[in-house]
């Protein structure tokens, strides 16, 4: 779910129970979601010769169900921030299958322009390193592994 309606707060709700405030003109709305948590509204009545219950647990229930809103929308950015997580997830699972030479060939073929400075420096630092042998990638130092690590995982990151 991305967008929160009327229709999707209706599915959410299990049971509805009003309350009067003995000796007031107090009604109190009980909405119990299907997760079990309740959300409490209310309504009063300024001169108790005017009171009418069902007018009171209408409103106590607008109330309440005014309150639903900012949670179930609170409730679908977190599911959609989960998914976009497992997303990423799974693709960092996806590119993890490669090794760092693998890695570092993927690098060489990129276009110059999806780079930063930074990146091209760091590939072409460490292509002279290894003086053209990816065999020898593992020699480099663990600070320009991570480094190349990173940097592909970026680059992945923008290309998919």
């Amino acid at each position: 779910m991305s967008a929160v309606t009327n229709q999707s707060i209706d599915l959410r709700i299990d049971t509805v129970a009003y309350h009067r405030m003995p000796g007031t003109t107090t009604t109190i709305c009980a909405i119990k979601m299907v997760n079990g948590f309740t959300v409490l509204g209310q309504s009063a009545c300024v001169n108790p010769a005017d009171f009418d219950q069902e007018l009171g647990e209408s409103l106590a229930h607008d109330d309440a169900r005014g309150k639903l809103w900012p949670l179930e929308g609170y409730l679908a950015a977190e599911r959609r921030y989960q998914g976009l997580l497992a997303d990423e997830h799974c693709h960092a699972c996806k590119v993890e299958i490669y090794s760092i030479g693998q890695k570092m060939e993927w690098l060489l073929r990129q276009p110059t322009k999806n780079f930063s400075r930074f990146g091209v420096m760091l590939v072409s630092d460490c292509w002279c390193e290894i003086e053209g042998h990816i065999d020898l990638i593992t020699r480099l130092p663990d600070g320009k592994l991570k480094c190349l690590h990173d940097l592909f995982y970026s680059m992945q990151k923008e290309a998919a």
